[in-house]
């Protein structure tokens, strides 16, 4: 049996103090500059109570979100809909292959201690696109604890790349900054986090011909 994740226990208090610190919606800008435009289904693994859904169903997508905790579901619910959104676990998406258009799954990884199931299942129920991100080490992956005591988890370039290699997906990576209200941007023990998103874009099958 796994140990029970630090998500999975959150209360209600810690959920609206979350919402809170996401307010500002600081991230939107640049997601919205990196998505694809021609997706008509879109999944939103590790959704939170739904801060990403209005970005992305302003193409008129179908979005269905899964959390792994059930206070973030049931604001979610709250928030836009209870059809929209299920509980559910990154390490064991319950959709089949190629279920959506494009699969998201933002500021989920960097807090995980371990992310190639995770990988492997978002590629999986993609049938075009894939867009996470990932706190950026420099030279080696590291693991510490943030100010809710989750993990924060650094992982290098190379060792993502590494887990995507045997994925039918092309890879374009994007430095981006989290920049707080005051022009700051978060750090750990006062050193400056720097975060990478992954776009993939599944690859087109090669006909063979006689």
């Amino acid at each position: 049996m796994r140990a029970v994740r630090d998500w999975e226990i959150w209360t209600s208090d810690v959920v609206r103090e979350l919402e809170d610190y996401w307010k500002p919606r600081r991230s939107h800008d640049f997601v919205r500059s990196i998505l694809p435009k021609d997706y008509q289904t879109a999944i939103d693994v590790g959704c939170g109570i739904g801060m990403y859904y209005e970005l992305l169903v302003e193409n008129g997508a179908s979005y269905f979100g899964i959390d792994d905790s059930q206070a973030m579901v049931e604001r979610a619910k709250a928030r836009v809909g209870a059809e929209r959104f299920v509980k559910g676990d990154v390490y064991h998406i319950p959709f089949s292959n190629e279920s959506f258009d494009m699969v998201f799954c933002w500021n989920v990884l960097l807090h995980l201690p371990d992310i190639e199931v995770p990988v492997s299942e978002l590629c999986r129920v993609s049938r075009k696109y894939v867009v996470f991100n990932i706190w950026s080490a420099a030279e080696r992956n590291s693991l510490n604890r943030g100010g809710w005591n989750e993990y924060i988890a650094e992982y290098t370039e190379d060792f993502v790349r590494r887990l995507l290699k045997q994925q039918p997906y092309e890879t374009q990576v994007i430095s981006h900054a989290y920049t707080f209200d005051n022009g700051q941007v978060e750090k750990l023990n006062g050193r400056e986090l720097s975060r990478k998103a992954f776009l993939l874009n599944r690859r087109k099958a090669t006909m063979v011909t006689a």
